[in-house]
């Protein structure tokens, strides 16, 4: 697949400046934990939505005609959820003028920061060429999502972004689970839209069978050790070991490899982004 040259520098340029992004608004969260504000928490999730927001309207236009009218949706689409967010900090303001850094709001950056990552892997097929509605073909939506979410423009950040905190910031168990969600990750089958998927899909399964192995042999060993809060993310781990097993087996029972398993693998991925950031979060500690 050859990419346009403009293409490709939007490429590089929306995973140099979104990655780091991302690396910041998670670590300075985290690192606010103890003294969260108001303002920090507020400047936070202004930022992650406008972030998502704007990246959903770059993709929306890129994928129209680009016409006046395109244009004032793409801005639209931008626009109002920054609107929500922003009248959500005024109500909250008003109610309460705090920020509890709880496990509701644990989860709640972790869904903003799957909002982003998910955003900017549609973007990032749609700028390498793949599936461009520009003719309204509406039977292309899903395989679109499946396919973006999979693929090796969007796992190289992915991938950057969980090395950084698993070395940088994660212990004990969490690093633990944060390597096996990692070592799940970097073989995905569909991450070359179709091209050379069998070496991966033998590499994924020894990958997965590997990873099984890694946390049997963990949970034997600490089975007296275990908090609850581990055992419920070992439960999510294996959890995402079925769903990527169903994405493997998928191909065999149904007659057009990767059609389905590209949605099931998007699944898992989505899945083991939000379960990631949950980690870096302190949730399962």
């Amino acid at each position: 697949m050859v990419l346009h040259m403009h293409n490709l520098i939007y490429i590089i340029l929306t995973e140099v400046i979104m990655t780091p992004l991302i690396i910041w608004i998670l670590e300075y969260s985290v690192s606010l934990s103890k003294n969260m504000s108001f303002l920090s928490h507020s400047i936070s999730l202004i930022i992650l939505v406008m972030m998502a927001s704007m990246l959903d309207a770059l993709l929306y236009y890129f994928i129209t005609y680009k016409n006046l009218v395109d244009a004032v949706i793409a801005i639209n689409i931008a626009m109002d959820t920054t609107t929500v967010a922003l009248l959500y900090i005024l109500v909250r303001y008003i109610r309460r003028k705090t920020a509890k850094y709880d496990r509701k709001l644990m989860i709640n950056g972790s869904i903003l920061l799957t909002w982003n990552e998910i955003s900017m892997a549609l973007l990032l097929f749609a700028l390498s060429g793949n599936y461009l509605f520009n003719n309204i073909n509406y039977i292309k939506y899903v395989s679109f999502f499946g396919s973006s979410i999979t693929y090796i423009l969007f796992l190289i950040p992915m991938v950057t972004e969980m090395l950084f905190f698993i070395i940088v910031k994660l212990k004990a168990f969490s690093r633990f689970a944060g390597i096996l969600l990692l070592l799940m990750q970097v073989s995905d089958p569909a991450m070359f839209h179709g091209f050379i998927e069998f070496p991966l899909v033998i590499s994924y399964s020894i990958i997965m069978f590997i990873v099984l192995y890694l946390i049997v042999v963990y949970i034997f060993k600490n089975r007296k050790n275990l908090s609850y809060n581990n055992k419920r993310l070992v439960l999510w781990i294996f959890t995402l070991i079925a769903i990527s097993a169903a994405g493997i087996i998928e191909p065999f029972l149904i007659s057009h490899p990767f059609g389905l398993s590209w949605l099931i693998l998007a699944a898992s991925m989505v899945i083991s982004m939000l379960l990631y950031f949950e980690i870096v979060f302190g949730l399962f500690e």
